[in-house]
């Protein structure tokens, strides 16, 4: 086998295990974001299905006017029930990186990829915490994402500057004018808005 060919044949080995570990990565990542999702949800609605009961009570011995005061009382708790919600789904993902760096790992791949593919920009800038810098660099390779634009990849630095959140990353081009925040914690914040609105109109639902 000639120099060429066998150059062609290691970067083809190298791009199929590097889409591999990319597909196994972002099942992992899907599971576990879903999982806390869900688990978010479920708090949420068990805490949801108890106002109800209670509504349902004070409807059989209250008047219409103390249960539509008893109701909008229970209406302000439903922000308190959503933060908490989330207070302890967020705990089971942030948690990762110290209880369990593999599937930390594996979150943070899906993290990465997914902001890299938003911002399709051929020169951006990389700003995680300073713990997952290392790990950055692994996963950037694992990916087969390149340093340099004429290779055929991203030209990208990662900044010395550190990420202020729990984990994940932001992008953003040289000139700071476009970037993609993907955090646990702007994860969760856009979750958070449709739950919210999920809780409110269970709590409006009244027995018919």
């Amino acid at each position: 086998m000639s120099g060429e060919a066998l150059k062609q044949e290691i970067r083809k080995t190298a791009e199929e295990r590097a889409q591999q570990a990319l597909a196994d990565a972002r099942a992992k990542a899907d599971i576990i974001i879903a999982e806390a999702d869900q688990e978010a949800r479920n708090i949420a609605e068990r805490k949801v299905q108890g106002v109800k009961r209670r509504i349902e009570q004070m409807e059989r011995s209250e008047t219409a006017r103390a249960r539509m005061e008893c109701t909008k009382s229970l209406l302000n708790l439903q922000s308190q029930y959503v933060e908490e919600a989330f207070r302890e789904a967020e705990l089971r993902v942030t948690s990762l990186p110290a209880s369990d760096p593999e599937l930390y790992k594996s979150v943070l791949t899906h993290l990465v990829f997914e902001a890299f593919e938003r911002l399709n920009r051929t020169s951006l800038i990389a700003v995680v915490r300073d713990s997952d810098r290392a790990l950055l660099e692994s996963i950037l390779k694992d990916l087969n994402i390149e340093h340099r634009a004429d290779s055929g990849g991203v030209n990208y630095s990662i900044s010395s500057e550190s990420l202020h959140a729990s984990g994940g990353i932001l992008i953003h081009s040289e000139n700071m004018r476009v970037y993609y925040v993907n955090t646990f914690e702007s994860r969760f914040l856009n979750s958070r808005e449709g739950l919210r609105a999920k809780v409110a109109e269970a709590l409006l639902k009244t027995k018919e």
